[in-house]
Formats: structure tokens, sequence, C-alpha cells
């Protein structure tokens, strides 16, 4: 993937397109391109796999813009990062089939979940930290998305479309756990650099 953005940026700093000095920006933003990408197909594969590949896609369309706002959890490796989203994937299709969900629940799952994302986000990555600016910014947009999709969560259970309102839900606890993650990872890593300082 390296070596083919890389080429393909070059190819476009060769026809004028774009600058020297935005070369690494360029490679950057369409290897997260592909990334997302692969991880959008790898995603509906498992809902085919599954059979449930509506489901599958709701789930993306509601947890992958929460998650570019908030942060949370990354692994140290694309492979563990790609490995580690197959993985909550299944986890959240598979959670879909089980006979617990009722309004109840849901309701328990929506508030507890939206409370974590409202105090925790947005978790930044040690590799790409945030300043102050940037904090304010996808604090806003994450409370934003959050809002979009506990409104939609409530709509599709007015409208007896409880599915749907599931697949919703899933994607804010798994968000939630992804920044809980993120925050425990990001402080074992502080307490290691004040140990080695």
């Amino acid at each position: 993937m390296t070596v083919f953005t890389e080429r393909v940026v070059t190819l476009l700093q060769g026809n004028g397109i774009i600058r020297e000095e935005d070369r690494e920006l360029y490679i950057y933003g369409l290897q997260q391109g592909f990334i997302i990408i692969w991880n959008i197909l790898t995603t509906v594969t498992i809902g085919i796999i599954l059979g449930q590949v509506w489901e599958s896609i709701l789930f993306m369309f509601a947890y992958f813009p929460l998650r570019s706002c908030a942060g949370g959890y990354h692994a140290k490796t694309p492979l563990r990062c790609y490995l580690l989203s197959i993985i909550m994937a299944i986890a959240a299709l598979i959670s879909m089939r089980l006979p617990i969900w009722n309004s109840v629940i849901g309701l328990v799952s929506v508030i507890g979940s939206s409370v974590v994302i409202l105090l925790l986000a947005p978790v930044e990555d040690s590799n790409k930290p945030l300043d102050a600016t940037e904090t304010v910014v996808f604090k806003k947009r994450t409370k934003v998305v959050l809002y979009v999709l506990v409104g939609m969560v409530v709509i599709f259970q007015i409208v007896r479309l409880p599915d749907v309102s599931h697949c919703i839900m899933l994607a804010l606890i798994t968000l939630s756990i992804m920044l809980v993650l993120g925050k425990l990872k990001n402080l074992g890593e502080r307490k290691n650099i004040v140990k080695t300082s």
C-alpha cells in the first residue's frame, strides 16, 4: 500500500497537480483512504457471510463518522488495527442477534454509551496528539454526530423499526468501548514515560 500510494503521489507531483511540500500529507491521506475502503469492504463481506448485509452497512455508517470525530483506541500496527476491526464487526453483528434487546436495555445502553462519549471524546492517539483548538473542534463535531445518532435511535424506536435502532445502538456502544480502551492506553503510555524519565 505504501509503495502504491507513493507512486500515485509521485505521478500527481510529476504532473504538477500537487506540490513537493505537500507530498507526505497526500501519501498519508491516500493511505488512510485505502484503509477506510478496505475496512468497509471487509465489514460488508462479514455481513454477507453472517447474512446481515444491511446491518453491517448501517453499523458502518453510524460508527465511522462518530469514530473519526471522537477518536479512541488505535493499535500499534496497521495489521493489528485491521484484525481488531474484523473482531469488532463480527462481535457487533453477532450481538444484534442476541434476544436481549428491549426498550429498557436499549435506553440504558444509549444513555450509558452517550455519557461515556460526551465525557471522554475526543481521545487522541499518542502518534497524533491534538492541540487545544483541535480538541474543541472534534468535541463539537462528536456532539453533533452523537445527537443525530441518538435522535435516529429514538425515531426508529417510535416507528417500530427496532432492528435499525439496534444497529445504531451497537455503534454507540462499540465507540464508547473504544474510547475507554484508548484512554487506558494513553494513561499507560504516560506512566511508562514518567517511569523512564
